[in-house]
């Protein structure tokens, strides 16, 4: 007798602009290796006389509509899902601190490319899509007084601090 691979699923619904317009619901799912998404417009934002198809590959319609990755290098979101999401090196930095959650939680479950996704807080994400829970809350909201990412005016100091970092390694 073969086992079965867990199945995880996850959704998210999908807004656009600071106001966080509804644009529709996404729906991620893993089971093994195996791993799609369903992306579906908002009943409010197919109605709405602003409208607008935001993805190449996202027809403006009612209803469900899927996407694989074509490779295990592609992404498993459609195109401006998937622009939104961290880059290789933000994705190394989810991983070392999710490394670090599970030496002290063995228990935790492995990131998803869902979490990877999630894990952007607003002030990061590249472009007006904003993410929030089937509740309703927002994902990676950061308070107000507070930052997860450096102003630009810290990058010369950061850029100079790698450099030195680099420089000592070599040595």
């Amino acid at each position: 007798m073969t086992a079965v691979a867990a199945l995880t699923r996850q959704q998210a619904q999908v807004c656009i602009g600071k106001a966080g317009l509804p644009l529709g619901s996404l729906v991620y799912v893993q089971q093994g290796r195996g791993q799609n998404c369903v992306f579906a417009y908002d009943e409010t934002w197919l109605t709405n006389p602003e409208r607008f198809n935001v993805s190449a590959d996202l027809q403006l319609m009612p209803g469900h509509q899927p996407h694989k990755a074509a490779s295990p290098h592609d992404s498993v979101f459609h195109g401006v899902i998937a622009d939104t999401a961290p880059d290789a090196w933000g994705r190394c930095v989810l991983a070392r601190d999710h490394a670090k959650r599970r030496r002290t939680d063995p228990k935790l479950r492995p990131l998803t490319e869902l979490d990877h996704l999630l894990a952007v807080d607003d002030f990061s994400r590249v472009g007006a899509l904003r993410l929030r829970d089937p509740n309703g809350t927002w994902h990676r909201t950061v308070p107000e007084g507070r930052r997860t990412t450096p102003p630009l005016i810290e990058l010369e100091h950061i850029y100079r601090a790698s450099r030195g970092a680099i420089a000592a390694s070599l040595a």
